[in-house]
């Protein structure tokens, strides 16, 4: 798609941001507003299994330079832990504001903080505004997940078996090119079932302290979106289309930086009574970058009172690094379920096997795994 002019994309935002803002409701005639209350929230999941990987694979570590890998060890112990803080309260009429703060509660080597972000809401829709997901990705529909079980989209089944350090793999059917930095992103009040968004991230950080250069950095990245939902009788049904653009700098450092980008996703869920079915589909359109390629992903899910299952399967295929010439290619599938012991407490099983290739890798073997595991744990949600 052809660039767009970094001004449009301002100008275009903030027209759309002084609409909604025009429907704000008069402050209230009486009575002060409600206090900001604060809410500790978040999730622990600890898991422990069996995982096996080809000997020989070259693998990025944490913390390190990447190493070939010639004995994989088969047993694993896992975290994925978060404390979330959040605040809401009445401001003016019926406008809701408040803030959330999600903080990795597992040592992380580039990270504590995952999303910082503050939102106000009301007629006039949702605002936010913050290190948090664009609205093609917030809006996004594909494989569903069941419950507390494990699911196929950015799935913790790569965390045990291994991707190869050269290659590239798009684990998700969501748009993700601006991930968590700091943006600002509107919605519009749902009608007819329907629900448009729109993000501007004006440069590639989450703390937002460095001033960009447009010359070497990807800068006002925009971000477009539409979702809806229906429901008829005990049927549901949602769709959703999302793109995000991103322009090139001139004189970046890496091809994939000088290219502009384009990140769009189609997604669609059915649910009737039990069960869900959904799939997605993604293209990310980078020349000369190593995720330039799509991910496909479709999944089942069922749920039955304290009990959940889903299986999913995702296939991504991308260019890989231009020292690599050929398709990188990476397919996973996984089926889990989980176990309601208590309200926010539940046992957690998973099965899953992956297979991850580089192209014509000059690293030959070293850069092809496969393998498969089993796991199981417990994840308490509070």
């Amino acid at each position: 798609m052809a660039g767009l002019d970094p001004i449009a994309s301002r100008a275009a935002l903030a027209a759309a941001l002084g609409l909604a803002l025009l429907t704000l409701p008069p402050p209230a005639a009486a009575g002060p507003p409600a206090a900001v209350t604060l809410e500790i929230g978040g999730y622990m999941e600890q898991t422990a299994g069996l995982a096996r990987n080809q000997p020989g694979v070259r693998v990025a570590r944490q913390g390190g330079a990447p190493a070939v890998v010639g004995a994989p060890n088969a047993t694993g112990q896992r975290a994925d832990s978060e404390i979330w803080f959040r605040g809401r309260g009445r401001i003016a009429g019926d406008v809701i504001i408040g803030f959330v703060v999600q903080l990795e509660a597992d040592s992380q080597p580039d990270r504590q903080i995952d999303e910082s972000y503050l939102f106000a809401e009301g007629r006039f829709g949702r605002l936010l505004l913050g290190a948090e997901n664009d609205a093609a990705y917030l809006q996004h529909v594909s494989a569903p997940r069941a419950g507390a079980a494990w699911g196929v989209l950015e799935s913790a089944a790569t965390g045990w078996v291994h991707k190869p350090r050269h290659v590239a793999f798009l684990g998700t059917t969501a748009p993700l090119a601006t991930g968590d930095d700091r943006k600002i992103t509107w919605f519009t009040p749902r009608a007819g079932g329907v629900q448009l968004g729109v993000s501007l991230t004006p440069a590639q950080s989450e703390t937002g302290r460095a001033v960009a250069d447009r010359l070497r950095e990807r800068t006002d990245m925009l971000s477009g979106s539409a979702n809806g939902r229906w429901a008829m009788g005990e049927t549901r049904f949602a769709v959703s289309a999302g793109w995000v653009h991103g322009p090139g700098a001139v004189q970046a450092t890496t091809a994939e930086r000088r290219a502009a980008i384009d990140d769009a996703a189609l997604g669609a869920e059915l649910r009737h009574r039990r069960i869900a079915v959904g799939a997605g589909f993604r293209r990310l359109a980078n020349p000369g970058g190593p995720q330039h390629g799509r991910a496909i992903a479709a999944g089942v899910s069922w749920e039955s009172g304290h009990v959940a299952a889903g299986f999913g399967i995702l296939r991504s295929r991308a260019a890989g690094m231009p020292a690599s010439p050929g398709a990188d290619r990476g397919d996973l599938a996984v089926l889990s379920a989980s176990y309601r012991l208590a309200p926010g407490a539940h046992l957690t099983g998973a099965v899953f096997a992956a297979r991850f290739s580089n192209g014509l890798s000059a690293y030959g073997a070293e850069d092809r795994n496969r393998g498969h595991g089993a796991v199981s744990g417990l994840r308490l949600s509070f």
